[in-house]
């Protein structure tokens, strides 16, 4: 009759913490394979922040050059130039929407 059962105990997520050695450990990640990012479905990501890049930095590196050196622009102008290029930096979010 009224002997004790053994109830399953569920640990605590203070246990669960306390076992793994990070908070993210808690998914089964076993089957999954490992990402190459230089394999043909993730090379675009990496195309993509190269050619970004390219754009970004040879942008803002051809105003000194043209700006300074050649036009003899104040450093106010300059300065105000290149916040100008980088904004769309800003915005690339978006524009990789479209």
């Amino acid at each position: 009759g009224g002997g004790s059962s053994a109830d399953p105990v569920k640990p605590s997520p203070a246990d669960v913490v306390k076992q793994s050695s990070s908070i993210y450990d808690h998914v089964d990640r076993s089957n999954e394979e490992e990402i190459n990012p230089f394999s043909k479905n993730y090379i675009g990501i990496l195309a993509n922040y190269l050619s970004v890049g390219l754009m970004l930095g040879g942008s803002t590196s051809i105003l000194y050059p043209i700006l300074v050196v050649r036009e003899g622009v104040t450093p106010s102008l300059m300065t105000a130039s290149t916040s100008l290029v980088t904004v769309f930096w800003s915005y690339k979010i978006l524009f990789g929407f479209l």
